[in-house]
């Protein structure tokens, strides 16, 4: 506690206190005060997640440390499969009932419209990305596969969007995080070798959507926010010509297929081609209504202030790389 009276306001002699009464006489002039106190605000400190079954660092955020506390810190029992991306699970909650979340981002490959991607190989590819197909191809439709994950798993009732808002992340461009995708997708096309593959494009939109839900007799506020990203290429036609002639090499090849895609739209994918869709995460706040417009400044500094361990940003990498490794030499066979 801080005082703020300090000096007698009738004479200006100091005034001796001891730190105890809320009222205090001037021993010059016998002024009567009466002293206020101003709290100090709370101060955020670095909250840190970890998987206590596997004692490994996970992420970490800033929020004050006597408001907000660690509820679940926990690599998904995927993780022990080696699937990639690793399952991450990292939440907050204060005592009055407001939580944070961060889901670890998916990833799906769409290659329905590219017959060389047939047999053992696609198999396997897809056995590492698509591990569940979401409606990637959408950003409204994703924000609302997660809403109702969410509903339907705590049984909430009478759900609907009362709005949208910036993403949460302090200072969020979406130009500059759309060029650090691009730079990304080239780093990662040069490490697989996949430098020759045509009609690159890239695609990004963040989502912060706002509902309102009833959970028994209580009004509850749900946020789900998070970064969709893809890129397409084309594979070169002299790759597609070579696969009419070696597709016996790795099985049966396949016609293309429709994707379902709006036509004119990025997910509308040219014959031979390939897109990749991904999300950064997605982050989740649930509170009560009243609540809402004071804890959604915290939610802001959870997006702003989250970051996951190097040593798990390394050991995805490793492990995608294995994968890469692994499918070539199973290619080869």
């Amino acid at each position: 506690m801080g005082v703020e009276v300090i000096r007698c306001p009738a004479c200006g002699a100091s005034i001796d206190y001891d730190g105890k009464s809320e009222f205090i006489k001037c021993g010059h002039c016998g002024n009567t005060l009466r002293l206020t106190f101003k709290s100090k605000p709370a101060q955020p400190s670095v909250l840190k997640f970890r998987d206590k079954a596997l004692n490994i660092p996970l992420a970490s955020c800033e929020l004050p440390d006597n408001i907000y506390s660690v509820c679940v810190s926990s690599l998904a029992p995927a993780a022990a499969r080696y699937e990639y991306p690793m399952p991450m699970n990292c939440s907050v909650a204060n005592k009055l009932g407001t939580a944070f979340t961060f889901f670890t981002g998916e990833s799906y490959t769409d290659d329905t419209k590219s017959p060389m991607l047939s047999g053992p190989y696609a198999t396997e590819v897809n056995r590492i990305s698509k591990t569940a197909f979401k409606p990637f191809m959408d950003a409204e439709k994703y924000a609302n596969y997660y809403i109702n994950l969410i509903i339907q798993g705590a049984k909430m009732t009478n759900a609907y969007i009362i709005e949208n808002r910036p993403f949460p992340a302090a200072g969020f461009n979406r130009q500059e995080a759309l060029n650090g995708f691009i730079r990304l997708c080239d780093f990662e096309a040069q490490r697989q070798g996949n430098g020759q593959f045509q009609g690159r494009m890239h695609y990004l939109q963040e989502s912060c959507k706002v509902y309102e839900v009833d959970a028994g007799q209580v009004r509850m506020r749900i946020v789900v926010a998070f970064i969709l990203r893809a890129q397409r290429y084309q594979i070169p036609a002299q790759y597609a010509m070579a696969n009419m002639f070696g597709g016996g090499l790795f099985g049966q090849r396949r016609a293309a297929t429709s994707n379902g895609a709006a036509p004119g739209t990025f997910g509308d994918i040219p014959n031979n081609g390939v897109i990749t869709w991904s999300s950064n995460g997605v982050f989740t706040m649930m509170c009560i209504k009243e609540r809402f417009d004071t804890d959604y400044k915290d939610f802001e500094k959870f997006v702003s202030t989250f970051r996951i361990d190097p040593y798990i940003t390394q050991e995805s990498y490793n492990m995608q790389s294995q994968m890469i490794r692994d499918v070539a030499v199973y290619t080869q066979q």
